[in-house]
C-alpha cells in the first residue's frame, strides 16, 4: 500500500512539474522551457514498463527493416532512453536534442554514443541550407535508421 501511495505521489509530483516547464512550448518550441522540463530526472517517465515495451517494440521494426546497422542517429533524443536500446542495433548512435540538461544525462546513461546539443532546424544539410521544417512535439522522437555499410572491425 506504501509503495502504490508512493509512486501516486511520484506520478502526481512529475504531471504537475510537467504542466510548469512546459508552459509556453507548443508550435514556436520555447527551448529554455523544454530544457527547465530535464532539471528533474526522467520527466517524460521513460524509465516506466509501458515506454520500455514501446522501445522494445520500436527495436523489433527497425531491426525486421534494415537489420543490423552501421550506425543509428535520433532526433529528439531526450535523456537517451530510446538511443540506450538502439545501442543494440547498430555499431554507432547518436543523438541530438535541444536541452542541454537532456543531453548531458544522456551522455552519462550510455558514454559510447555521440550526442550533441542541437536544433535541427537549424543546421546546415547537403546543399547548406537550412531544414525549414517545423519540429515534432517535445514528446515526439524521431528516429532516422540508415543502412550505412557496419564497419569491419
Amino acid at each position: 500500500m506504501i509503495g502504490r501511495a508512493k509512486a501516486l505521489l511520484q506520478k502526481i509530483s512529475r504531471r504537475s512539474w510537467m504542466k510548469y516547464a512546459m508552459r509556453g512550448v507548443g508550435g514556436a518550441d520555447n527551448y529554455d522551457r523544454l530544457d527547465l522540463a530535464y532539471t528533474v530526472s526522467d520527466p517524460w517517465n521513460l524509465d516506466s514498463p509501458m515506454e520500455r515495451a514501446r522501445f522494445d517494440g520500436t527495436d523489433r521494426i527497425v531491426a525486421s527493416a534494415f537489420g543490423r546497422l552501421g550506425s543509428i542517429l535520433e532526433l529528439g533524443c531526450g535523456e537517451g532512453h530510446q538511443t540506450e536500446h538502439f545501442a543494440a542495433l547498430a555499431d554507432q548512435v547518436y543523438g541530438l536534442d535541444v536541452s542541454d540538461n537532456a543531453i548531458a544525462r544522456a551522455r552519462s546513461r550510455l558514454p559510447q554514443a555521440q550526442f550533441a546539443v542541437a536544433d535541427v532546424a537549424t543546421q546546415p544539410w547537403g546543399d547548406g541550407k537550412a531544414v525549414s521544417t517545423s519540429s515534432p512535439p517535445a514528446r515526439c522522437s524521431t528516429t532516422c535508421a540508415t543502412s550505412m555499410p557496419r564497419s569491419s572491425a
